[in-house]
């Protein structure tokens, strides 16, 4: 028996000695694994954010050259009177080939220049009450007092039932009376379909109840609309978050402009492990998108992540088949030793 003893404690010595180790491996594994995707999250989060940054700046550009071209200040010089054929045909061919919803010209007062869906009568005035509801009125309103280049959030204007987003720039021209000074003469406004912008944050997401990893990828603005469609685990539409992620992209933002201005800021971790809007624990970054209050949140299911990776499964594979081996062989040594106290007696 005290041979049994001895066997039992030796191992246990060892079996307690190869789950330390398988423990301690586990965990220093997991450390490195969490580094590793915590690092390709915020480099997706990144690459995503500037594919939109991007797009909307090829929008911005592509605009900004309409607006600084001499046939369009001229148009809103003259109040509209120099529209003909060739200034429409070009407004129409920078429409129609760029696949915009939209695209308008209204003068500083208001008044409708040209529109290429023709929703709304040449020379309405959109100060006028019944007008002010409509995007045209949304949009002219927004950026009057706006000075620059506008990218506006992911929106339903008037009565439209899809998101759209609105990039508008003002036609400036040097002033008559005051040297060195522009003055502005009106807005001209594209509107982009919010489908465009998804496209270039394409979203992996998968049926949550699958075992297949999936990375979930997703645009959020300041209020914490989701822009792109996302499904939840009842198949029910998320619209709306309220998770630290998102607070943590946001914040991230605003430092940019603290930067700028010299004042104090909080630095903010570009991917963390954080709790999702299933209150899921999810491997997450995010990165924000400058001058167009959007972020993109990337996040990877903790859990499934652990389980299907091949190091962990090993692990739990070796520390399995040491029990078992362990047991048998406590189980067959006590055994022997029963038979031959017997044969001894």
């Amino acid at each position: 028996m005290k041979l049994l003893k001895i066997l039992i404690l030796g191992f246990t010595i060892i079996f307690i000695s190869f789950s330390s180790f398988i423990v301690y491996n586990k965990d220093f594994n997991n450390y490195s694994l969490e580094k590793e995707i915590l690092n390709h999250l915020q480099s997706i989060a990144q690459s995503k954010s500037e594919r939109v940054g991007m797009f909307l700046d090829e929008r911005k550009n592509d605009l900004e050259y309409l607006a600084n071209s001499p046939e369009i200040i001229n148009l809103f010089s003259s109040d509209g009177t120099s529209l003909n054929e060739q200034i429409n045909d070009k407004l129409i061919f920078y429409w129609k080939t760029n696949e915009y919803i939209d695209l308008v010209l209204m003068d500083i007062d208001g008044k409708i220049l040209w529109s290429a869906k023709k929703d709304i009568t040449q020379g309405v005035d959109l100060n006028q009450e019944q007008f002010k509801s409509t995007k045209y009125g949304e949009i002219f309103h927004k950026v009057k007092k706006d000075f620059g280049v506008g990218i506006f959030d992911p929106g339903y204007y008037g009565d439209e039932d899809f998101l759209s987003v609105f990039v508008t720039s003002p036609i400036l021209v040097n002033s008559k009376t005051i040297e060195n000074k522009k003055e502005m003469l009106g807005i001209i406004a594209l509107q982009i379909d919010n489908k465009q912008i998804e496209s270039k944050v394409v979203n992996n997401f998968q049926n949550p109840s699958s075992d297949i990893v999936s990375t979930n990828i997703y645009l959020v603005n300041r209020d914490g609309t989701i822009i792109n469609n996302m499904i939840d685990r009842s198949n029910k539409i998320v619209t709306k978050i309220d998770t630290q992620m998102y607070v943590d992209c946001f914040d991230s933002y605003n430092n940019y402009y603290q930067k700028l201005r010299g004042d104090k800021y909080t630095q903010i971790k570009q991917s963390s492990i954080y709790s999702n809007y299933e209150n899921k624990k999810v491997f997450g970054a995010h990165h924000y998108i400058l001058e167009t209050g959007l972020c993109v949140m990337v996040e990877v299911d903790k859990n499934k992540y652990y389980l299907n990776h091949s190091s962990n499964k090993k692990l739990v594979s070796i520390l399995l088949i040491l029990s078992i081996i362990c047991i048998l062989s406590l189980l067959g040594f006590s055994k022997y030793c029963r038979i031959s106290g017997r044969h001894k007696l």
